[in-house]
């Protein structure tokens, strides 16, 4: 599973409950779209691999190995964690899984480059899920307390979990702002004149090199930033 395939948070509303969560990799039932993790596979691709409707652990079940790649950016982090957190209580699962951090984003490669690569490859212990468990959980808290106090915590043997941490901290609104670390780049980027709205999105080489929300939430920063009762930005269409 590569990190471009499901998504652990959204900034447009709540993280799903515990029960959406768990039926999100369970076999598919009655689950709405958008909720079960095959949801974004083709029809066709399910169909070829015989993967339709079949839930995470069932395949599993099923391999004799799995490879996690996961890139650096948060996102792909926090499905590191949530995958180790349901499939911790498995081991059956677990002991086909390892870990192979990638030191670049999926989303937005190069179409050949993931190709290329040859990541390290980790095998999972008791240590690593009990870390993940932990940080999923302080992820989901209803404050950032419990997220913030892992930077106390030795997060080495997820290698760009530190960073993920301090990502999303820096997204909660500033105290003098009001404004989270990618609003405020934005904004930066806008200020000289002569920017068209798609130079303030973060990419592949572009100037905002800001990856914790998705295309169409930093989509949406930009429109609350134009139709706020005070309007930062102006011109958007």
């Amino acid at each position: 599973m590569s990190s471009s395939q499901s998504s652990a948070g959204s900034s447009g509303g709540p993280l799903p409950s515990e029960e959406e969560l768990e039926a999100f990799f369970a076999p598919r039932t009655t689950q709405p779209c958008g909720l079960h993790w095959l949801d974004d596979t083709p029809c066709w691709r399910l169909e070829k691999s015989g993967l339709k409707d079949r839930g995470l652990i069932e395949l599993l079940s099923e391999c004799v190995s799995a490879e996690l790649w996961m890139g650096p950016e948060p996102n792909a982090q926090l499905i590191l964690l949530w995958l180790l957190d349901h499939c911790g209580h498995e081991r059956a699962a677990v002991s086909k899984l390892q870990m192979c951090p990638l030191d670049i984003a999926v989303i937005g490669a190069d179409p050949g480059q993931p190709a290329k690569l040859n990541p390290p490859t980790v095998k999972l212990t008791q240590d690593h899920l009990e870390l993940a468990a932990r940080a999923w959980r302080a992820y989901r808290a209803p404050t950032p307390r419990a997220w913030n106090d892992l930077l106390n915590t030795d997060l080495t043997l997820f290698p760009r979990l530190e960073r993920c941490v301090v990502a999303l901290l820096e997204e909660l609104p500033n105290v003098t702002s009001g404004l989270g670390a990618t609003e405020t780049r934005i904004l930066e980027l806008i200020a000289p004149g002569g920017v068209q709205p798609f130079d303030v999105f973060p990419g592949y080489q572009k100037p905002n090199e800001r990856r914790v929300f998705d295309y169409w939430e930093v989509g949406a920063l930009l429109d609350r930033l134009a139709r706020c009762p005070v309007p930062a930005v102006s011109g958007l269409e």
